[in-house]
């Protein structure tokens, strides 16, 4: 039997799966760009009320998208707000989270953690 990464286990299942074989207060990274998976902000409540420290480095994919299209302003800035909203409950969650954009490179966005 083999595995290969398919890309479409929802978030909530693997802090399901994971949750109970870690040592509380390990730290968990999560890279996502947040998009297409409703299950990120309970997984990520889930592994901060079992005392992980959680980091997520989300690549920002508007500014990347804006970089390489055109596309409107109007739905720019609601996609932008929107996003601002997923981090911020993230945020509220106990989450560090770092908004990775794409002209910075991913040293410098690690970086951000140990600032933080």
């Amino acid at each position: 039997a083999g595995v290969s990464a398919g890309g479409s286990m929802p978030l909530q299942a693997v802090t399901n799966a994971l949750i109970p074989r870690m040592n509380r207060g390990s730290p968990v990274f999560v890279i996502s760009s947040l998009e297409g998976d409703g299950t990120t902000l309970p997984a990520i409540r889930a592994l901060s009320s079992h005392g992980h420290t959680v980091y997520v480095l989300s690549p920002n994919s508007i500014d990347l998208e804006r970089l390489v299209s055109r596309i409107p302003r109007m739905a720019y800035e609601v996609l932008k707000m929107e996003r601002q909203n997923r981090l911020m409950s993230l945020n509220g969650y106990g989450a560090n989270v770092i908004d990775w954009v794409p002209d910075i490179d991913l040293a410098q966005a690690l970086l951000q953690v140990k600032k933080g």
